[in-house]
């Protein structure tokens, strides 16, 4: 099974030069939107809003999953897609794509990361008590 992402539509936009002091970011993916076969590929559309509450920052993410592999595994996927049961695996995928892409387009709006940076360890004072003369 081969699987490739293409982005259709991308838009960001920074609403406010001031962030709170804590900012909870909601993403939403639709997946798929829609599937179809067609030979030996799967495509199936996908759409994501990425937006921060306070409102800070919105992303609007639009694109496609095309997915090669034989016709009857082709034919199972989109059975599953159809009913509402998507592949665990695949969703994953789309879903770290789709964080990373907008953890690039936020740094591109000057937005720092929502994830804490790793500040490193400070030295302790030395024990005053450990060197007498």
């Amino acid at each position: 099974m081969r699987i490739s992402l293409t982005y259709t539509y991308i838009h960001a936009e920074k609403l406010s030069e001031y962030a709170g002091a804590q900012l909870n970011v909601n993403i939403q993916i639709t997946f798929p939107a829609s599937t179809i076969i067609s030979g030996e590929e799967l495509v199936a559309e996908f759409l994501a809003n990425v937006s921060s509450v306070p409102a800070f920052f919105n992303v609007s993410l639009r694109g496609r999953v095309v997915i090669s592999a034989p016709s009857r595994e082709l034919q199972e996927l989109q059975d599953k897609l159809k009913s509402g049961k998507s592949d665990p695996q695949l969703l994953q995928m789309l879903t770290s794509n789709v964080f990373f892409e907008t953890m690039l387009l936020l740094r591109e709006l000057g937005i720092p990361p929502s994830i804490p940076v790793p500040q490193p360890p400070q030295p302790r004072p030395e024990d005053s008590a450990k060197y007498h003369v």
